[in-house]
């Protein structure tokens, strides 16, 4: 899970963050689209970690705040070309969050998981995005990277941001293959997160109760798709199916009648 921006008051020494990053892509003439990463603590002391010379797997979150296209600056420089925009002219606007899906299954110690996807809907709605690179019909092998998807939602600020990517969450599908969606699901829609008192102990602390709470949700839905299923059995009749399927969530329900 990535989140974008800085949350108060760290957003302060933004400034300071970025003068550091171009003075260290400076003393290596790097040109290309690249990450430097730091961590700060909760004085603003700020700490570098590591610089990835590389489009990053979170650069969604910071397009969607900036509308700046990483990519395509990435391809304009690759050619020679200039970029058409300088940093002044660059704005941070809203507030953007990742969820990541993976094809590890949380239940067995986020062992990679491997079959053919049968099912794939991605959520749509208003500033929500998904990266992704799988289908219907694709089989997904253990042999290669586990990221099946990111799901982007941007807001005007983080609790809009993660209301509108715990709706997408609950809309994405994606059946044949174990994959980490009902643990996100259960990590986002926890009032916990929404109040970011968590850190980077959470899956040693949670884990446990998490993986409760998600099969509880897993078993509701389950005896709910049953009893709608029975219900529609009942009101088929002459051979013909009078039942529709929503689009919204994939489950059978009962048509009105003329």
């Amino acid at each position: 899970m990535q989140s974008y921006r800085l949350p108060e008051p760290f957003h302060l020494i933004f400034n300071r963050l970025l003068s550091y990053a171009l003075l260290l892509a400076e003393s290596v003439n790097y040109t290309s689209a690249g990450t430097i990463e730091f961590i700060v603590d909760r004085d603003g002391n700020a700490y570098f970690i590591e610089a990835n010379t590389r489009l990053q797997v979170e650069h969604s979150v910071t397009e969607e705040v900036t509308g700046v296209d990483i990519v395509k600056m990435q391809l304009l420089v690759a050619v020679g070309g200039r970029l058409p925009l300088r940093q002044e002219n660059i704005g941070l606007h809203g507030w953007a969050i990742e969820a990541r899906i993976y094809a590890e299954d949380p239940w067995t110690g986020f062992q990679a998981s491997e079959g053919v996807i049968t099912r794939y809907r991605e959520p749509r709605g208003p500033g929500v995005r998904v990266d992704s690179g799988i289908e219907e019909g694709q089989r997904v092998s253990s042999r290669y990277d586990t990221l099946l998807a990111k799901v982007i939602a941007r807001g005007m600020d983080r609790g809009e941001a993660i209301a509108r990517l715990r709706t997408a969450l609950h809309e994405m599908v994606v059946s044949g293959v174990e994959t980490n969606l009902d643990l996100l699901r259960v990590v986002v829609g926890s009032p916990w997160f929404a109040d970011g008192e968590y850190s980077t102990t959470l899956l040693e602390e949670k884990l446990p109760e998490l993986l409760r709470e998600a099969e509880e949700r897993r078993a509701l839905v389950a005896a709910i798709a049953s009893q709608l299923h029975g219900r529609t059995s009942m009101e088929r009749g002459d051979g013909f199916a009078r039942t529709r399927v929503s689009h919204d969530y994939g489950w059978p329900w009962p048509p009105w009648r003329s």
